[in-house]
Parts: C-alpha cells; sequence; structure tokens
C-alpha cells in the first residue's frame, strides 16, 4: 500500500510538472506559395495542432513591400482561415501566421507569397 502511495505521488509530481509544449509550426495551406490568385475574393488557410489539445489563437500577418513592414491582420482568431482586406492586383504580397496557446507558447510559420491579379 505504502508503494502504491509513493508511485501515486510521484506520477502526478512528474505529470503536473511536465512542460507544456508549443504547437505544431502553422503550415501555410492557400493560397499556395507564389500562387497568382483573383484580388475579389481572397482568404489564407493553414493548419495547425497542438500537442497537449490546448485551445489555440492566431495572428496573420500582411506586408507588400521592402524591408518588411508587416500589418497584422487578425488577432487572437480561434479558426484557421481569414478573408483579406482589399488587396492591389498585380501586387506581390508576403503573409506569415503566428500560432500560441492558452500556456502563451507561440511559434511562427515561413512566409509564403502570392500576387494579386
Amino acid at each position: 500500500m505504502r508503494n502504491l502511495l509513493a508511485f501515486a505521488l510521484i506520477t502526478f509530481f512528474l505529470t503536473s510538472c511536465a512542460e507544456n509544449q508549443p504547437p505544431s509550426i502553422p503550415v501555410l495551406m492557400y493560397p499556395p506559395n507564389d500562387a497568382t490568385v483573383s484580388a475579389n475574393t481572397l482568404f489564407l488557410s493553414w493548419g495547425c495542432h497542438d500537442p497537449e489539445s490546448d485551445i489555440l489563437k492566431y495572428d496573420v500577418y500582411l506586408y507588400s513591400s521592402f524591408p518588411y513592414q508587416y500589418h497584422q491582420i487578425a488577432y487572437g482568431i480561434e479558426h484557421n482561415s481569414c478573408t483579406l482586406p482589399v488587396v492591389v492586383p498585380g501586387k506581390q504580397y508576403y503573409w506569415f501566421v503566428t500560432a500560441h496557446d492558452s500556456e502563451n507558447n507561440f511559434i511562427t510559420s515561413p512566409v509564403w507569397s502570392f500576387t494579386a491579379k
């Protein structure tokens, strides 16, 4: 009985002290990297998961010029897509997503680009 109690306490301690892991790196899905897409109904989408199934929130950034002066176009959204504000046809845009969980772990996607037509 004593060993069982000790085992239970050690298991509880190790489980409680386990460090919460960050989300996976967001996988950008649409538009495809370096694609040319219609400026009329443009949206961005990505995929991501958390090892502990924590609720994820996303920040989305967009920029169109060098040096990289990006604008946050979405903050703390819980779904994995967003509609873009007005984009200028013929202009190239760059975008990335930052995912963060309820434990304030965060990770950033690679940067992808698209051209609006």
